[in-house]
């Protein structure tokens, strides 16, 4: 006897509780975390970016102070190249602490809000440009530009505007992260091109294989070469990311952007949300919600 029932009793009565199927669990997450900010007035993705521009301000500080100690130097374009290789190889981290030693370059030369403003939409000018002469498939980073110099100068304050250049070069290098620089192989580009334009329905090898005029082997293995990526991946890259773009963007419901997207369903969508984003489109959605209203 256990608090008043049998061991078989007890099991009988877990054995008959329902079971929720394992789709609806990141579902059920959503809901409790949900009903927990609403209850609490927490804002976990605020605090987690009040934490990154603390951060940064931190490094921009110490670099303020070690410029402002020694012998005064032209604008370092060997940093903002150095920058521009970081982000070819996805370091995150690197590429904010090199972003942060550029800004705190412009602040010693000058503390006038509006000219650090105009040289970091220079600085980020310089990145897409190169991108985009390097590889013509990411041309969509020049539409993604034209916000990213809104979203600088509406910031508030000097630190408002640190953090909309560093989230620029976040989304910036996710883009990257896509379409990949420096692949000059005719073939792989004009398979990547192909993806970009029907990421959206079925592909099949055969199709990129016939457009590049090889076997399915050779271009499966020239894109895995090239890039780092499978075809596959690319494809669910593209997805993902046109995913985000739309629960930033829009209203529309998960299961219209899973059928839109080409999921097979919204449970498959879920998951490869999760798997590249590590949220749910959901808590994301809701994340971004909080950063615009923080």
């Amino acid at each position: 006897m256990t608090s008043g029932a049998t061991r078989l009793a007890a099991e009988r009565y877990v054995t008959g509780l329902p079971i929720w199927p394992q789709s609806r669990t990141p579902e059920s997450a959503d809901w409790l975390f949900a009903r927990l900010y609403q209850v609490t007035g927490w804002k976990p993705a605020l605090l987690d970016r009040n934490r990154e521009n603390a951060q940064q301000q931190g490094q921009i500080a110490e670099e303020i102070h070690r410029r402002k100690t020694a012998d005064p130097d032209a604008y370092p374009l060997d940093q903002e190249r150095e920058l521009l290789a970081l982000i070819r190889v996805g370091d995150r981290s690197g590429v904010r602490r090199g972003l942060n030693r550029l800004i705190a370059h412009v602040f010693v030369h000058s503390t006038r809000l509006p000219l650090v403003r105009a040289r970091m939409i220079e600085m980020l000018g310089y990145l897409v440009r190169a991108a985009v002469e390097d590889n013509p498939a990411l041309d969509s980073l020049v539409e993604r530009h034209i916000l990213w110099i809104e979203r600088v100068i509406a910031a508030k304050d000097f630190e408002g505007s640190c953090a909309a250049l560093r989230e620029a070069l976040d989304e910036f290098i996710d883009q990257v992260g896509l379409q990949g620089f420096n692949r000059h192989n005719r073939h792989v580009s004009r398979v990547l091109e192909f993806l970009s334009q029907n990421y959206t329905r079925t592909i099949r090898l055969g199709e990129a294989a016939a457009l590049a005029g090889l076997s399915r082997f050779r271009v499966a293995h020239l894109v895995k070469e090239c890039t780092g990526k499978t075809i596959r991946q690319h494809i669910k890259r593209l997805r993902i990311q046109k995913a985000r773009t739309w629960l930033e963007e829009t209203d529309k419901g998960f299961a219209d952007i899973a059928h839109e997207l080409g999921f097979s369903d919204q449970s498959h969508f879920i998951r490869h949300f999760r798997d590249l984003t590590g949220l749910t489109p959901a808590r994301y959605r809701r994340t971004v919600a909080l950063g615009k209203t923080s």
